[in-house]
């Protein structure tokens, strides 16, 4: 339960949040009583009005979950492409003959081959 006030209003602002809505709703809109009677007590108000009741919301009102793993999984997928391209724009290493042509700009005549057994 929070309680806040602006400044340059008398207007208070009540906000009770909990697991059984229609127990909430009902203690929202006891309190909400019991406060405009002591305001009219205390600063002898002539009286006392509440704006708007509390109902019990029909869904709940926490976030969209499944929006919020699409969107996660869409920037978890951005974010590994991203960095699969940028460590291959990072790679100056020469892999092949075609390579070391382009690179030193002189065609290669020979190559030595690689062993499995490595001799």
């Amino acid at each position: 339960m929070s309680v806040s006030s602006e400044t340059t209003s008398r207007v208070i602002t009540l906000s009770v949040t909990g697991k059984d809505a229609e127990g909430v709703a009902r203690v929202a809109n006891a309190i909400a009583e019991e406060v405009s009677e002591v305001a009219q007590n205390v600063q002898m108000a002539q009286s006392v009005n509440v704006i708007d009741r509390a109902d019990a919301p029909a869904s709940p009102s926490g976030p969209n979950r499944t929006l919020y793993v699409a969107v996660a999984f869409l920037a978890g997928l951005f974010a590994a492409v991203a960095i699969i391209v940028l460590i291959d724009m990072l790679n100056t290493r020469v892999r092949s003959s075609e390579d070391a042509e382009d690179l030193l700009g002189i065609s290669v005549i020979g190559r030595i081959p690689v062993l499995k057994d490595g001799r």
